[in-house]
């Protein structure tokens, strides 16, 4: 215990009677809070990471996408040429049809992996919130206020072996 009030004093509601030493579990919430500060900035710096990801994925599979439209058109300008051409533009379009799905298996990867990421970085920064919720409900309790205006007194309470210990009388 860091202090009372003597016994005897006038005192109001809501007034502390009892203090108890709170400066390590202070300490520790200041580390709480830290953690929760950089819990919170990694999740917001992995959202915008992601976010580039994203946008870097919707352009490759654009550009995909219009390599097949091309190679489709060549396939049919060339066959109108030769065969030998539109049997080459067959197979090149067969190629970029393949980059294609490799490209939405990627950007499928991704969102897959983004999703496992996201709820990870989310329960490390809500853990590191609940953790210091529970340092400031302890700091809370670290104080305990008058009940009621009164004269505040003591009576000693004696339990087992520890000795006498101040017993707060309403």
């Amino acid at each position: 215990m860091h202090g009372w009030l003597p016994p005897g004093e006038l005192v109001k509601q809501g007034v502390p009677i009892i203090r108890f030493d709170s400066s390590q579990a202070k300490q520790q919430l200041a580390q709480k809070e830290a953690a929760l500060l950089s819990a919170q900035a990694s999740l917001e710096q992995w959202i915008a990471q992601a976010r580039i990801t994203v946008e870097q994925d919707k352009s490759d599979l654009s550009d995909s996408q219009a390599a097949v439209e091309t190679a489709k058109l060549e396939v049919t300008i060339k066959a109108l040429k030769s065969k030998i051409d539109g049997e080459e533009a067959a197979i090149a379009e067969k190629v970029a049809e393949q980059k294609l799905k490799a490209e939405e298996a990627t950007l499928d990867l991704h969102h897959a992996a983004d999703q496992s990421k996201m709820a990870s970085l989310t329960r490390l920064r809500e853990q590191a919130k609940a953790d210091v919720d529970l340092a400031k409900a302890r700091i809370a309790q670290m104080e305990i206020m008058a009940p009621g205006t009164g004269l505040l007194t003591f009576e000693l309470n004696y339990q087992g072996t520890f000795g006498a210990m101040p017993n707060p009388i309403r």
